[in-house]
């Protein structure tokens, strides 16, 4: 790592805890079962921040804008409300009931009950936002050399799981990429155990490459070839392991993920009009989409093909 970023660690502690955190939610994040250990790592680590942040930074907290915070309570109320029991009358009374009601009917019992008809999941995906919530304080407290670097920090991982997801289908299920023994062995699963979190993971690392590049543009008197062709190269490689890990929502996602991401990239400095530009982020994108179904068709549709996954 160059020196200069090794310095910018040291000086600025919550940079150095945003990129471990991040390194963390990869090792051992992404797990959906209830029953694996591993997920709590990420969650108290998440803790420890929010507590570090607290602790030190109540001034910057509290000039974020108050819908921000609005926002955050919502998110964390949602689930909450889900685990409020009701009285018997009310549940029985919201619907998808009827199987849970019999059930309680015929052992003799009118319990209260929440909303939620699996309330450990509700407050296990209540706990899982610790981190989300732990990013976000650390980024109140990050200056924009920071950030910059806590982002390039997320294209390089994602950028590396797209190259382990394509080496691991090309090896074959019985792999020893595969670090999980549940996993989608018949996917591209990157760092993951599950192939729609590595999708997702790409997605990010996609937006993440064209806002670096998209810097490298605005701070460049003349154009950088060579990191246009880094930043199209790590693209590729995103979009390439993308159909491979046979997630239909990290399919259309990375179509937003390349939308979103374009609209950051100064298009004076390419020399092109806005017309020119939306035509060809539009064309781009057309041609990502009929690429990715083209490539992954079985892996993303199954064997029912498209007409089923319309029917689901």
């Amino acid at each position: 790592m160059p020196s200069h970023l090794l310095l910018l660690l040291r000086k600025n502690i919550s940079t150095s805890l945003a990129i471990a955190l991040i390194a963390i939610c990869i090792v051992f994040g992404g797990a959906s079962r209830l029953d694996l250990v591993a997920p709590v790592v990420p969650r108290l680590a998440a803790i420890g921040v929010i507590a570090w942040i607290g602790w030190t930074a109540l001034p910057a907290v509290a000039r974020v804008a108050q819908p921000v915070w609005w926002l955050w309570v919502a998110l964390f109320a949602l689930p909450l409300v889900q685990i409020v029991p009701l009285p018997w009358s009310l549940w029985t009374a919201l619907p998808g009931r009827e199987l849970a009601r019999d059930i309680y009917l015929s052992v003799g019992e009118q319990p209260w009950a929440p909303i939620s008809l699996t309330p450990s999941r509700t407050v296990n995906g209540l706990f899982a936002m610790l981190p989300a919530l732990a990013a976000f304080l650390l980024a109140i407290r990050i200056e924009a050399k920071g950030r910059d670097l806590v982002l390039q920090t997320i294209a390089v991982f994602a950028t590396a799981s797209a190259v382990l997801g394509l080496l691991q289908v090309g090896a074959g299920p019985e792999s020893a990429l595969y670090f999980y023994t549940i996993t989608n062995s018949d996917s591209g699963v990157g760092w993951f155990s599950n192939a729609n979190h590595n999708a997702l993971m790409l997605c990010s690392g996609i937006v993440c490459v064209l806002y670096w590049i998209a810097g490298e543009l605005r701070d460049s008197r003349r154009l950088p070839w060579g990191r246009v062709a880094t930043a199209l190269a790590a693209i590729a490689v995103l979009m390439a392991c993308l159909p491979l890990t046979g997630s239909r929502a990290g399919v259309l996602l990375s179509l937003v993920a390349l939308g979103g991401g374009a609209l950051l990239v100064p298009r004076q400095k390419i020399g092109v009009s806005r017309k020119q530009f939306a035509l060809g982020a539009g064309g781009g994108i057309a041609i990502a989409l009929i690429v990715l179904v083209a490539a992954g068709y079985d892996q993303i549709f199954g064997s029912g093909g498209a007409s089923a996954v319309l029917t689901d």
